[in-house]
């Protein structure tokens, strides 16, 4: 049975076990970073880590993207991400440096270029 037959049968689970495991591997981590329980932490307070993210150089297609999926999945551990703008000048700025939310990168996938 191929993976459209199974979607046109509404047999749910079969698509995923005709699929590789690479393909399971990034589902999983999919489901994980946007369905978590972001009221309830649950990693101990001593582990927990607060991660710096920048972007160095011009502007590149597509880096939204990555860094919004760099910073879901930390929130999805109970990590603190934050951004800084404007590269090494921005990291000298306090004002640079701003925590990322779900809130702050709402539109992120729909922009181009780097926020």
């Amino acid at each position: 049975e191929s993976v459209a037959d199974a979607i046109d049968n509404k047999n749910i689970r079969k698509p995923t076990q005709l699929r590789d495991s690479e393909f399971i591997k990034h589902l999983n981590n999919f489901m994980s970073m946007n369905s978590a329980d972001h009221n309830n932490s649950t990693l101990l307070l001593e582990k927990r880590f607060n991660i710096a993210i920048t972007n160095i150089g011009a502007l590149a297609g597509g880096i939204n993207s990555t860094i919004y999926s760099i910073a879901t999945y930390c929130i999805s551990r109970d990590h603190k991400p934050s951004g800084i703008y404007n590269g090494f000048t921005g990291l000298t700025r306090h004002e640079s440096i701003n925590a990322l939310n779900w809130s702050a990168m709402i539109n992120w996938n729909n922009t181009s270029a780097s926020e």
